[in-house]
């Protein structure tokens, strides 16, 4: 079962709660479900081809020649040359479903960049309207408190390391 499950925690939009909601519906569900049951099928069908079980089986055969633990290691070698794979013929259902998931990707891509794009661009400008509103007094505090901040973050990031940089790991 495939579900995507949004909880919005300060929704200041309706659309995100009503998108929330029918992304938790049984028929949103049983869709997702049926699209990724059929990506897994199609990636499968691909993996456990003979295009991959040759590319596989080439790379064993070389490997004994190219490993110098081995007795049949050879420091020159060229690599082995092998005929053309002659791969067996694909439905065109399977090409058209490659292409379809190709398609959505690049534009779910495109509609997150686009969004990204115009809600920076929005809050840049509402900033900017803001600091414009700003007397010179408040320019001058509002620089001094952010470089205050600025050296807290200096003074933090000097002081601590990220969890996966760290040499023991908190369990609880």
């Amino acid at each position: 079962e495939a579900r995507l499950d949004i909880e919005c925690i300060s929704c200041s939009s309706p659309l995100i709660v009503e998108m929330a909601s029918k992304l938790g519906s049984q028929e949103a569900v049983q869709d997702t479900t049926a699209v990724a049951n059929m990506i897994f099928k199609y990636l499968s069908n691909l993996l456990g081809g003979d295009f991959v079980q040759s590319g596989l089986d080439k790379l064993l055969n070389e490997a004994a020649m190219k490993c110098p633990h081995s007795p049949s290691y050879n420091q020159n070698f060229p690599g082995l040359k092998y005929d053309e794979l002659i791969l067996s013929e694909k439905s065109e259902d399977s090409y058209g479903f490659l292409i379809a998931i190709i398609a959505v990707i690049a534009v779910f891509v495109v509609v997150v960049a686009v969004i990204f794009a115009a809600t920076r661009w929005a809050s840049r400008r509402r900033h900017n309207r803001w600091v414009n509103t700003l007397n010179t007094r408040q320019k001058l505090e509002l620089e001094r408190m952010q470089t205050g901040e600025n050296e807290r973050e200096k003074d933090l990031d000097s002081r601590m390391s990220s969890l996966v940089r760290s040499k023991e790991v908190p369990l609880l």
